[in-house]
This record gives C-alpha cells, sequence and structure tokens, in this order.
C-alpha cells in the first residue's frame, strides 16, 4: 500500500513505495497557482507581516512564498522585499516554505534576483539555508532519473537547474564548500564515516536509495558546484 507524506527538509511530496523490502522515493512537488501581482494587485493584497514570516509553520510559509515570488518583478519594492525575504528566511519552515515556491515556480533560469542574493548573503546564521540549499541540488537531481514519466523527470530538471543557482551564491562560504565536498566523496562512494558531516550525508544517501545513475548525476552537480 502506498502512502504520502511531506518530507520535512525540502517540501515535496513523496509517495512512498515497497520495493525489495526498502522504501524508495518518487516525488512530486506541490502543485499551486503562482499568482502574478500588478503594482494595483498588490497595494490590494494582504501582504505577511514580518512576525508571519519569522513565525508561521510550513503550510502558511508556501503561501508567504508564492507572494513573495510574484513581487520579484516589481522593481519598487526592493526595500520592502528584502526585509520580508530576510524574516523568511531566517528559520527552516520559512525557508522551506520560500524554496518550494520558488524553485518549483515557472520563473526563468537566469540569474537569481538581486534582492534574493542580497538577503542570502546578508543572513547571520547560514547554517540551515546552507543545508537545504544542498538538498535542493541532490533532491531533484536524483528524481530526475527516478522518474518514470517524462514530463516529471523535466520538471525536476529544472528544479535542480534553479537550486544550483541557488547553492552558487553561497559557495564562497567554507561550509557550503565542506558540504559540497562531502557529498560529492559521497556520490563517488569514496567517503568513510571519519566525520559527521560525511556520516550524514552517507547515511542520507542509504535512506532514500539512490542507485549508480542518481550518485553520478549528483557527483557531477557537485563538481559543477565547487568549479573542479
Amino acid at each position: 500500500m502506498n502512502f504520502f507524506s511531506i518530507l520535512p527538509i525540502f517540501g515535496f511530496v513523496f509517495n512512498h513505495s515497497p520495493n525489495n523490502g526498502n522504501i524508495l522515493p518518487f516525488v512530486t512537488p506541490f502543485h499551486f497557482e503562482l499568482r502574478e501581482f500588478s503594482p494595483t494587485t498588490l497595494q490590494s493584497t494582504v501582504l505577511p507581516t514580518i512576525e508571519e514570516l519569522s513565525s508561521d509553520p510550513f503550510m502558511k510559509q508556501l503561501n508567504h512564498g508564492n507572494i513573495i515570488v510574484s513581487m520579484f518583478e516589481e522593481k519598487d519594492n526592493s526595500e520592502l522585499l528584502s526585509s520580508m525575504i530576510s524574516a523568511q528566511l531566517s528559520h527552516s519552515d520559512g525557508i522551506r516554505g520560500f524554496m518550494v515556491s520558488y524553485l518549483t515556480g515557472e520563473g526563468p533560469l537566469d540569474d537569481l534576483p538581486e534582492t534574493l542574493t542580497e538577503s542570502m548573503e546578508q543572513l547571520e546564521n547560514k547554517e540551515e539555508l546552507i543545508s537545504l540549499a544542498c538538498m535542493n541540488v541532490i533532491m531533484p537531481t536524483a528524481m530526475v532519473t527516478l522518474h518514470k514519466d517524462e514530463e516529471l523527470s523535466n520538471s525536476s530538471k529544472m528544479t535542480a537547474s534553479k537550486g544550483k543557482k541557488v547553492a552558487g551564491v553561497l559557495m564562497k562560504y567554507d561550509e557550503m564548500k565542506a558540504q559540497c565536498d562531502a557529498i560529492c566523496a559521497v556520490a563517488k562512494e569514496q567517503a568513510t564515516e571519519s566525520s559527521n558531516i560525511n556520516k550524514y550525508w552517507i547515511d542520507f544517501f542509504e535512506k532514500w536509495g539512490y542507485g549508480s545513475e542518481q550518485k553520478r548525476d549528483i557527483a557531477l552537480a557537485m563538481v559543477e558546484l565547487l568549479g573542479e
């Protein structure tokens, strides 16, 4: 019997199916309407407060992220938008809510919005953002080959591309480089449990049942990020 759950990291719905006694993940991104707001519409839209962005649970953060993503095209809201993004990215539920909205939306695959980049760089504590940014590359990259449906596979490829854009902004930080080095080693099956980072990602790969194809693609994504 299949069942559905929400992975408490990336924010994707996983359809778990038994396979020879193992549980393998099949990801279907949340599909929700990303509304486009004109300046007039924005004026009448009830924007989330900084307190709500800083403390609301994950499901509410999805809607907040939807609104923020729709505001990126408005050039006159940079100061407001910056404060909203900073508040949302200040905690795990907010990061996941924003990333689901941004990574699975139909926005362009080119450079990240400047307001988003600046907000990420200005965060005092980047630990959770870095960890989630790594997973937001690993998981959709793996799903490209795990999906048997071409449309879902292409959707995962687009999500992975956006995830790499986000991760790329963080590559200037030593902690991000260390995480990517460890992930790359695990994906290449060259890592031992000699460090907490290695052990974490070894367990992560085993938990989600990644095979040789997924490991190959994840390693290539890490090599790209590391500039090797």
